[in-house]
């Protein structure tokens, strides 16, 4: 019996598809085969054979561990190059809305306990590292795009800085905002800083791991880690991701990286997991249980293939809108 491995493939835009057309043919996209940076096997399960803009990505569990995560992937070489080209912004939506995600972070943020798990706003992440009441100066961001991030603490009068490796979005960020950019990624971090940020950026890393380490020397006391979750269904697939890490999982690499947990949870309504950490030099124990993961794991991934396979037959017949249409008349 043939398994499923077909990803819903959204509706691309002209621009997108062009986009997509030009990576999949660059000769500078170079893949290569890796084993589970958290337990170093070999052996995995293939689930998806495709992301959801229709390129040919392969996404697998660790048969060892239950790790999810690209492989093969792109080499580093070829993953510094498409970041730095900003053919991957293209490919995600285009590059017309950046400035507007600047503006709508160019007011006062104030944290007044209001944190709520259960819906995503923008200053969720802020309200989430200020809820425990840790004391810092200095902030870095790790691929701070346009620098949106790093406002909230500006207004609150934290020294900032941070680094983002596309040119477009740093210039932009300086131009229209005055942030303190710096054009260039984790290998161009400088100084110490009180908290280091990696919001959206963990996943994109070749061996987050290995990043961890490093960071380290960065880092006096906290880090932050936001990435898209694999809680209650499967996130979104897209090539960019090399990883796709559940609360056990990313909890484990961090300890492995030689932080402990301060807190960790997910937003409710898109399952984004959010992480508090303190750099520790003191040997932190875990109690990793690979047979739940992997069970979990399969559990999610089984119930969701039979809808993806639902909704691939309702596009493919092109009944999707009716079925779409009954679908909001029973939420009334």
């Amino acid at each position: 019996m043939t398994i499923y491995t077909k990803y819903p493939i959204r509706d691309l835009k002209k621009e997108q598809q062009e986009a997509i057309q030009s990576f999949s043919s660059n000769d500078k996209i170079q893949y290569e085969n890796i084993k589970c940076i958290l337990c170093g096997s070999l052996k995995n399960k293939i689930l998806f054979k495709n992301d959801c803009y229709g390129i040919k990505q392969q996404t697998v569990m660790c048969k060892k561990c239950g790790l999810i995560y690209l492989n093969p992937r792109m080499t580093e070489e070829s993953t510094n190059y498409f970041y730095s080209s900003d053919i991957y912004r293209k490919i995600y939506g285009g590059i017309k809305s950046i400035d507007r995600y600047l503006s709508n972070f160019k007011r006062q943020y104030n944290n007044n306990n209001k944190l709520d798990l259960n819906e995503y706003y923008p200053e969720l992440f802020y309200d989430f590292i200020n809820n425990n009441e840790i004391y810092y100066d200095s902030v870095c961001e790790i691929g701070a795009g346009g620098g949106w991030n790093l406002i909230p603490f500006i207004s609150n009068g934290k020294q900032v800085s941070g680094y983002e490796p596309s040119p477009l979005l740093c210039n932009l960020g300086k131009e229209t905002a005055n942030i303190n950019l710096i054009n260039g990624f984790v290998n161009d971090v400088e100084g110490n800083h009180d908290l280091v940020i990696l919001k959206h950026v963990l996943e994109h890393f070749n061996n987050p791991l290995n990043i961890l380490l490093d960071i380290r020397n960065n880092i006096n006391k906290y880090l932050f880690i936001e990435v898209p979750g694999y809680i209650t269904k499967i996130p979104k697939i897209q090539n960019a991701h090399n990883y796709y890490f559940t609360l056990n999982t990313l909890e484990a690499i961090l300890t492995k990286a030689g932080f402990k947990t301060i807190t960790i949870d997910y937003c409710k309504s898109n399952d984004y997991i959010f992480g508090l950490f303190e750099k520790s030099d003191i040997e932190i124990n875990t109690n990793y249980s690979a047979r739940e993961e992997i069970r979990n794991v399969l559990k999610i991934y089984k119930r969701d293939k039979l809808r993806f396979m639902i909704l691939h037959f309702l596009f493919k017949t092109k009944l999707y809108p009716i079925a779409k249409f009954l679908k909001s008349l029973l939420r009334k």
